[in-house]
């Protein structure tokens, strides 16, 4: 964990009215979001900064497919990224951003479209899958 991390948490922090935010010794830290959500920091080996959370439970495999639409170029997670933790079947949306010249005013807006984001998905993905496509019918259509 590099010094330029642990002072871009602390100001970030102090901005955000937790001033005790601070990296554990794995290089990771937490803030709860309206008591709802919480989000993850955490300094990558590559020297950039990973933000991420729980989006929630991927409630079928429809919704995935509308998440893979999503997730194309990053579209719908502004640059970001949306997953399933296979393990858990939990989706997850995070972002990377370089840690060389991020300061924490930069670092906050950042956060703050990824909380916008977040709240949107969360929102988003118990509906998600909902309205499949109506079942095909058997007949394949060649194009010539």
């Amino acid at each position: 964990m590099t010094r330029s991390y642990e002072d871009l948490i602390a100001a970030f922090g102090a901005a955000l009215g937790h001033p005790n935010l601070a990296p554990d010794e794995h290089g990771t830290c937490a803030f709860t979001v309206d008591d709802d959500a919480t989000v993850f920091i955490q300094q990558r080996d590559d020297d950039t900064v990973l933000v991420f959370a729980e989006v929630g439970r991927l409630p079928s495999d429809a919704a995935a497919r509308e998440l893979l639409a999503a997730n194309l170029f990053g579209q719908g997670a502004a640059g970001g990224n949306i997953g399933l933790a296979p393990d858990t079947g939990l989706v997850i949306m995070s972002r990377q951003e370089p840690l060389r010249g991020l300061d924490h005013a930069e670092f906050a807006i950042i956060v703050e479209a990824f909380l916008d984001l977040l709240a949107h998905w969360r929102a988003a993905l118990p509906n998600l899958g909902a309205a499949e496509a109506p079942a095909e019918d058997g007949a394949v259509g060649v194009r010539v």
